[in-house]
């Protein structure tokens, strides 16, 4: 060959066999070359053959999720996608990058971010997945209760039980009745709201309870916003009736919660004077201070003659 000529794509042109030529722009071009000589000549183009990069930088992005991932696009219809934690690019064309991120099951993925890249600089995406909460699994359970389990009441004409977060409460879930198995129906069953996110169900009957042994059973039928049975015997799981025993005006020596003062009172009476625990375990929702014959707010020793004489008289006087 004799003769070069050379085509660089960008209007410029050679005709040295072995050219050096510089470009003045960013971009993609195409070269060409037609040698010739006595012979002929030959042709060649190559298709994007040399790729010049503008002012160039660095972006790097960051998430605090491993199984993360985005999208960036950029100038020049730039598109680079990525995964995990901690991920970098280097020599990316000056421009502005907007980064999107890409769901994950579980989570709320970050808000999309645009940054612009300046010659020589660089840019941080940062994004941080937000875990969504679980369905609450909790159940409610009975917090206190007035009148108090085991205890004995000049009156009642309202039961009010603290439950531990708002509920749902049908008819029929509060049962209440005596030791001869008398059912009291409640009047007005009411839900009322407390600050600390707790609530009051109160029981009003429209006259006193009558003297005597009672039970009340709130029903696991009580369900909480997300479903959640009540967890009356407050085991940690849903599912059991919560149950309160409570007297009124309970009978004086009357030990074993039956009405009445006689000789089956006496291992009972025995009980209380040995353990208030273990007489409230054995006998629940009697009052321990029917055993209080004496009636000085307290049982000991001293309260044995009493209780004699009570069983002699079939009640205290």
């Amino acid at each position: 060959m004799t003769g070069w000529l050379w085509s660089f794509g960008d209007g410029g042109s050679s005709t040295e066999p072995n050219p050096v030529y510089q470009y003045n722009a960013a971009g993609n071009y195409t070269v060409g070359l037609v040698a010739y000589g006595p012979d002929g000549q030959d042709r060649a183009v190559v298709e994007n053959a040399v790729h010049v990069l503008g002012p160039v930088g660095a972006i790097s992005v960051t998430s605090n999720l491993g199984e993360a991932s985005f999208r960036i696009t950029g100038p020049g219809g730039t598109v680079l996608t990525g995964a995990g934690m901690s991920s970098g690019y280097v020599d990316r064309p000056a421009g502005s990058y907007t980064i999107t991120w890409n769901p994950q099951t579980g989570y709320v993925a970050p808000p999309s971010q645009t940054f612009e890249l300046t010659d020589g600089g660089s840019v941080a995406f940062d994004g941080t997945y937000a875990q969504l909460p679980g369905p609450d699994t909790t159940p409610p359970t009975v917090l206190s209760a007035v009148p108090a389990n085991g205890s004995g009441n000049a009156e009642v004409q309202a039961i009010r039980l603290r439950i531990s977060e708002q509920v749902r409460v049908t008819s029929g879930a509060l049962i209440v009745q005596n030791q001869d198995g008398v059912v009291f129906s409640p009047a007005e069953v009411a839900i009322e709201s407390e600050s600390d996110g707790t609530i009051e169900l109160v029981a009003g009957f429209t006259v006193a309870l009558p003297d005597g042994y009672y039970s009340a059973r709130l029903r696991d039928t009580v369900l909480d916003m997300q479903d959640n049975a009540l967890d009356g015997d407050a085991n940690g799981t849903e599912g059991g009736d919560f149950v309160l025993r409570f007297s009124v005006r309970p009978v004086r020596g009357d030990l074993n919660c039956d009405g009445e003062v006689n000789f089956d009172d006496i291992n009972p009476f025995v009980t209380a004077l040995v353990s208030r625990e273990g007489y409230e375990s054995r006998y629940p929702g009697c009052a321990w201070l029917n055993a209080d014959c004496n009636d000085d707010g307290s049982v000991d020793f001293d309260d044995i003659n009493p209780f004699v004489k009570c069983l002699v008289h079939s009640g205290c006087p």
